[in-house]
Order: structure tokens, then C-alpha cells, then sequence
């Protein structure tokens, strides 16, 4: 690094508010917002399970509606299958993709298919501490 650069610091996930929601007025945002959790999946039969109880249970804890949008990016073993499985259980929806395209494009599938006043994208396999997307939609909560 040289003189002239200045390092980044991270700002913590409930500290942040995106600018547009700042320009909104208070009453206009949803007291109650459904917070859309998009999970894209790829061979991910051992982890997706897990991954979406462990989520359900920390948002309704933490008081969120909530649903989760499973994105099957092409998988070859039992991945949708452990989804359906969790069809009536919990509020998701499962979108699969014909073939193995990339993370992205199955972020923006999900972001597509969300009806959520928050999104939250997070990966599957714990890359992510789940612990901390109850954070996430706090400042929309709170009506900042």
C-alpha cells in the first residue's frame, strides 16, 4: 500500500442501509418486511437441509416472515429431492436450471423470483454464517 492509499474497513451487515432505503420516508417502509433468503445450490444434498432449517429457525425467532429460494444450478446428486422434501415444511421455492451455470446467474434467477421487501443471498453450504442474517433486514425494521 502506499501513502496515498487508504485502507477499506468493512462496515458490519446491521450497521449498513443501502442509500435508497435513507431517501425513503419512514412510512413508507414495510413495519413488517419479508425478508427473501436466495440460496443458490449446487451438489449441496448433505448441506441444504440443514441450511434451511437452521435459517427458518433464526428468523422466526428474530420475528421475520421470511421465504427461501432455492436455486438448483445444474446438480447431479439428490439436491432437488432434499428441497422438495422441505416443500411443506417450510416457505420455499425451488427454481432449477437446466445445467450447471454459475453462481451469478443463479443469484439473479433467485433475485428475479423474490417477492421480498429485503433480500439476502446467501451460499448453502455454511460458507456464510447464517447466524448473522437475522442482522441483515434489522435497519428496515426498525424504520430507520
Amino acid at each position: 500500500m502506499t501513502s496515498k492509499e487508504t485502507p477499506m474497513t468493512a462496515t458490519p451487515p446491521s450497521a449498513f442501509v443501502p442509500p435508497y432505503l435513507l431517501q425513503q420516508r419512514a412510512a413508507d417502509r414495510p413495519a413488517d418486511p419479508l425478508v427473501s433468503c436466495i440460496l443458490p445450490a449446487y451438489n449441496e444434498s448433505e448441506n441444504i437441509v440443514p441450511m434451511l432449517q437452521t435459517l427458518h429457525g433464526l428468523l422466526s425467532e428474530a420475528g421475520f416472515r421470511h421465504e427461501f429460494i432455492v436455486v438448483d444450478d445444474g446438480s447431479r446428486d439428490d439436491t432437488v429431492q432434499q428441497v422438495m422434501s422441505q416443500i411443506e415444511l417450510l416457505p420455499v421455492t425451488l427454481l432449477q436450471l437446466s445445467r450447471n451455470f454459475g453462481k451469478e446467474l443463479a443469484l439473479t434467477a433467485g433475485i428475479d423470483h423474490a417477492h421480498g421487501d429485503v433480500a439476502v443471498l446467501i451460499d448453502s453450504d455454511f460458507q456464510h454464517p447464517p447466524e448473522m442474517v437475522p442482522g441483515v433486514p434489522a435497519p428496515v425494521a426498525r424504520r430507520l
